[in-house]
């Protein structure tokens, strides 16, 4: 099957790069009906078209958590894609005001000359805080049923408060739900105000599906351990690798690429937080730089500064 207009889709993509822009395609839909696949696929034609990429590479252009956000924004190379698989994880107004994700909300605007495509797949627009709704998200792909995606594009007008109309979406006379009729829903959605085009795209092959499955169960089950570890358990672990790992820790230490002879958090989570049984990480550093400072803000700045030397600060 030829899919000739999705092509002409990633050249569009293309073109707001050239143009010096930072592509940012909020992808929406209801849960399994292909966010994920529109986004690999878009990405993986992307990356076949313009960087010579036969193989699309999971851990280098999808993250799943803040810290990969960051670090992939800064690391990868110029006109790369970038798939923020649980763009929940950062962008959801529930969250505006956790330090990370205002962190990541700062370096989304100022990354405009990285040229990056960047791709936030999230189950509801409205989820989005509302600096990605009103001044970042640049498309917005919308896949109410599988292998179909129709893209907005936002009204810049002056004046203009609700930049993608979302009240005229309630206007519509007819229900819509995964199993509705393309054609409907065309008809339904096509004199929008911000509606731009609809596009066929192809299902991911099934060998790749499963590469990327496992990568998201693994990514995905190490962040949602951490919430159910009974914190008891997590400090008799934290013991048993302080008496018996501790001239490991001291070697990681000296040799962390931060230098100097504090532990940074990714040392001691790699280093004190693995489980010696299961063999695995049981906390991610962000969680433990987030705890560290729960400690932190509840002890007089002065305790601090008389208690704890200078070098014996965790940093």
């Amino acid at each position: 099957m030829s899919y000739e207009n999705f092509a002409k889709l990633i050249t569009y993509f293309r073109k707001l790069q050239e143009a010096d822009l930072f592509p940012i395609v909020a992808v929406t839909g209801p849960l399994g009906q292909g966010k994920s696949s529109f986004s690999i696929q878009a990405s993986k034609w992307y990356c076949k078209t313009y960087l010579n990429e036969e193989y699309f590479s999971f851990r280098k252009y999808m993250a799943y958590d803040n810290e990969d956000v960051l670090k992939k924004y800064y690391n990868l190379d110029e006109f790369s894609p970038l798939i923020a698989d649980e763009a929940a994880r950062f962008a959801m107004s529930e969250d505006w005001n956790k330090a990370i994700n205002k962190e990541v909300k700062k370096a989304t605007a100022q990354l405009r000359p990285r040229h990056l495509l960047f791709f936030m797949n999230i189950p509801q627009f409205t989820w989005l805080d509302r600096k990605y709704i009103d001044e970042l998200v640049s498309l917005w792909a919308w896949i109410p049923t599988r292998g179909y995606v129709f893209i907005f594009r936002p009204d810049n007008n002056l004046g203009i408060r609700d930049r993608w109309h979302l009240k005229d979406f309630g206007k519509f006379r007819y229900r819509i739900d995964q199993f509705t009729d393309v054609e409907r829903i065309f008809n339904l959605v096509s004199n929008h105000k911000c509606f731009f085009d609809v596009f066929k795209f192809p299902p991911v092959p099934q060998d790749i599906y499963a590469e990327y499955l496992n990568l998201r169960e693994k990514k995905t089950f190490l962040q949602a351990s951490e919430q159910f570890v009974e914190q008891r358990d997590i400090a008799k672990i934290m013991a048993y690798n302080l008496k018996y790992k501790w001239a490991a820790f001291l070697e990681a230490v000296k040799s962390q690429k931060q230098g100097g002879v504090n532990p940074t958090y990714r040392t001691i989570a790699k280093q004190l937080l693995k489980d010696p049984i299961k063999k695995r990480q049981m906390v991610g550093y962000v969680t433990l730089h987030k705890w560290v400072n729960e400690v932190a803000g509840k002890i007089p700045e002065q305790v601090i500064l008389d208690k704890i030397p200078e070098e014996e600060a965790i940093i």
